[in-house]
């Protein structure tokens, strides 16, 4: 039987967008395709948080190559080092 459904396969990490979003990071599985994905997520006011359309989601094989990118951009932009809380 062919999975059908999108399941998370890793505890999720959450980042402090703003006072109401968090950018979600995660590994999960959608019809047998292992996925990374990216998506905020808005605070629903009852202690849940909801996904938005704003988020991305790629095959987990292409994972180093966006690490690759995002960390050569940060260093472009002298972003090195630990982020400010």
């Amino acid at each position: 039987m062919k999975e059908t459904g999108t399941r998370a396969t890793l505890k999720p990490t959450e980042i402090r967008k703003n006072a109401s979003e968090v950018i979600r990071v995660e590994a999960t599985t959608y019809k047998g395709f292992e996925l990374v994905g990216l998506r905020v997520f808005v605070d629903a006011g009852n202690g849940e948080y909801r996904p938005t359309k704003k988020g991305i989601t790629f095959r987990q094989a292409l994972l180093p190559k966006i690490i690759a990118a995002l960390t050569e951009l940060s260093a472009e932009l002298g972003l090195d080092g630990d982020p400010p809380e």
